[in-house]
């Protein structure tokens, strides 16, 4: 957390919102496309001289169609079966299978606390729930030969992320004598949790 420049007078509103939405083909051919929308969204609120009340979010839901996992070489057991590396593909080329894609959706959203607590010294106490999922059908391509000859296996999944944290900080300046100091003390607690259901 950074202390930024707020609304200065009691009772003040200050908000901003901001929306993107994005679509078009990717660079893959005959199937490549990307879907993309968000929007966040911030505010302060000055509560009094001492306390200034902080909220923001950011929700994005994305979607990609024409995808695949990635490209594996055959790990070789003996140098004997250790093939050439086949000839480049253009990188328009589409590998992936009909019907795949990767969509995933992300929440992040955080509420705080700033205290002007006294001359030089500032505390700050937030909230920050993040939730973040994707769930998605894609292949994993496995090159068989020199000839360029693969095999694509498909995986299917749903992932999801969710952390909760809780963050205090102290910042302030102080003299001993001649030396100026600046300094910040803090603690933080947070908790992670990790969903998957997969099968390939």
């Amino acid at each position: 957390h950074e202390f930024a420049e707020h609304v200065q007078e009691p009772g003040a509103i200050g908000l901003r919102v901001v929306g993107v939405h994005e679509q078009g083909s990717t660079y893959i051919n005959d199937g490549g496309h990307l879907n993309r929308s968000s929007i966040s969204a911030s505010l302060d609120v000055k509560l009094s001289d001492t306390f200034t009340f902080l909220a923001d979010a950011l929700y994005q839901d994305r979607k990609t169609d024409g995808v695949i996992y990635a490209v594996f070489l055959p790990a070789p057991q003996s140098p004997e079966t250790l093939i050439p590396v086949p000839d480049p593909i253009s990188g328009h080329t589409n590998l992936s299978e009909t019907g795949s894609y990767y969509n995933d959706q992300a929440f992040i959203g955080t509420v705080g606390l700033d205290a002007n607590i006294a001359s030089g010294w500032k505390a700050n106490l937030s909230y920050r729930y993040v939730d973040m999922s994707d769930w998605f059908r894609e292949g994993g391509v496995d090159i068989s030969n020199a000839d360029g000859d693969y095999t694509l296996t498909e995986y299917n999944a749903r992932q999801i992320y969710r952390s909760n944290q809780v963050q205090a900080l102290l910042i302030g300046q102080f003299d001993t004598g001649p030396l100026s100091h600046d300094v910040t003390f803090g603690a933080s607690w947070q908790r992670f949790d990790n969903f998957e259901d997969f099968e390939g």
